[in-house]
């Protein structure tokens, strides 16, 4: 739902920066294309290289956006580099916003990121390890409903890393009796 739902928005994105930015199309179809771009590149296997991937992405598009809005413009070349430059920058200033921000906007929500449920689904987590430790039986249990619930999950494309972590974590709370 995630890239369907950034399809639909993205374009009422570019249009209202557009606006914002004393009616411009070219702007607007610039912050269309990065935005787009970054959506594209969704990986719940692997979160972390998602956001690099988005960042390159992004840095292409937006360079692209700058060449193809230059010569419909009739432009020629004047102060392109400078612009390319720009949009490269911008769009590996936003992947490093986007990293830095992340984790406060998890806190701050109670959301939970790709990112960090990749981090709970690691069976080297200190949690699942003292569960290993102090209930193996229940480790080896929690492991195997985590498996079964992320292979239902994606039978229904739901989201198997969620499922996966819920099946983990969901007899945690043994390690207490």
């Amino acid at each position: 739902a995630g890239i369907e739902a950034a399809a639909v928005f993205t374009p009422l994105v570019g249009m209202t920066a557009g606006f914002m930015m004393d009616g411009s199309l070219s702007f607007g179809a610039y912050v269309t294309f990065g935005a787009l771009a970054a959506a594209s590149s969704a990986d719940r296997r692997s979160p972390r290289r998602a956001l690099v991937q988005a960042g390159l992405r992004v840095c292409a598009a937006q360079i692209a956006a700058v060449f193809v809005l230059a010569l419909l413009e009739s432009r020629y070349f004047t102060d392109i580099g400078v612009q390319m430059a720009a949009a490269a920058a911008s769009g590996v200033l936003s992947v490093l916003m986007a990293a830095l921000l992340l984790p406060l906007v998890e806190l701050r929500f109670g959301y939970t990121s790709g990112p960090r449920l990749h981090d709970l689904a690691n069976l080297n987590h200190p949690l699942l390890k003292e569960l290993l430790v102090e209930a193996p039986g229940t480790y080896h249990h929690s492991i195997t409903v985590g498996e079964l619930a992320a292979a239902a999950a994606e039978a229904i494309d739901a989201h198997a890393a969620l499922a996966r972590v819920g099946g983990y974590y969901h007899d945690i709370g043994k390690l207490k009796e």
